[in-house]
């Protein structure tokens, strides 16, 4: 994840940024000197291990989990990559964090005086959009893991998640109607706009999923596993001091998400 500090669009307050997901294979060659004995001295007593770090990736479907208008909003796909780490407790329970970049959001489509959400007033005229908002994230989640079997895995795990906004992004089309006695004219917009300004800095809510472990090198283990996450409160702000809202504006926006997450468990320590 790069973001720029410097502003290169003075109107947009534009500035340059990336996220990106990378993959890597770690060659290690082993000396001929050696022996067997050696090398099982390396291999770590899995009873014995007590913390974990699991690089992983996942694919989100992405949605507003709490509108007004719910009808008006539909869902969007998303990602999300990072490292979890795992320290155990006991045989069967685990404590759970890391640092994750997501990009969740939401799709929508509807007859608003927003592009990324639904309002309306009676004093203006409203335009036929059609939008995905994409809200980047990066997420501390804190979960407790509840485990059983050996060497194949189920878990449970249940907690909290902050999420500190990086950037948003509203993209897609509008469509803009011009009727007049002697003329009708309709044009198209295409929409790529910076939209973080209407959204809080930080994301609180709670997530609890399930999956499983198999075993695959020496001591460390495939994971595939199922998340699900949602907002405690809106992650729209308030109205700022001084500004009139429209009569009906949307501000109950909430993050949901269902996560497909694959990682791979590697013991760190005795």
């Amino acid at each position: 994840l790069t973001t720029g500090q410097k502003v290169f669009i003075e109107s947009l307050k534009g500035k340059n940024g990336s996220s990106e997901i990378g993959f890597g294979i770690k060659y290690t060659p082993k000396s001929k000197k050696e022996g067997l004995k050696e090398i099982e001295s390396n291999v770590q007593d899995s009873s014995k291990t007590k913390c974990y770090v699991r690089p992983v990736a996942g694919i989100l479907l992405v949605w507003n989990s709490a509108s007004k208008t719910p009808g008006n909003y539909s869902a969007n796909q998303g990602y999300t990559t990072g490292l979890a780490f795992d320290y155990r407790l006991d045989k069967t329970v685990s404590l759970q964090t890391g640092i994750l970049f997501e990009r969740k959001g939401y799709a929508f489509a509807d007859s608003s005086l927003y592009y990324h959400r639904f309002a309306y007033d009676s004093k203006y005229k409203r335009n036929s959009v059609d939008t995905k908002t994409d809200i980047d994230y990066v997420t501390v989640p804190l979960n407790f893991k509840f485990s059983i079997g050996d060497p194949f895995t189920f878990y449970l795990d249940f907690g909290v998640y902050t999420g500190f906004k990086v950037n948003a992004i509203c993209h897609g089309t509008a469509i803009r109607e011009y009727i007049n006695a002697s003329s009708y004219t309709v044009d198209k917009i295409n929409i790529n706009d910076a939209v973080e300004g209407y959204f809080k800095d930080v994301d609180f809510g709670y997530q609890t999923g399930f999956g499983f472990q198999f075993p695959f090198r020496k001591n460390m283990k495939f994971d595939l596993g199922i998340v699900y996450s949602g907002s405690f409160s809106p992650i729209i702000k308030a109205p700022e001091e001084g500004t009139t809202p429209y009569a009906n504006d949307d501000r109950s926006i909430k993050n949901g998400t269902v996560a497909l997450m694959f990682g791979l468990q590697i013991p760190i320590n005795r």
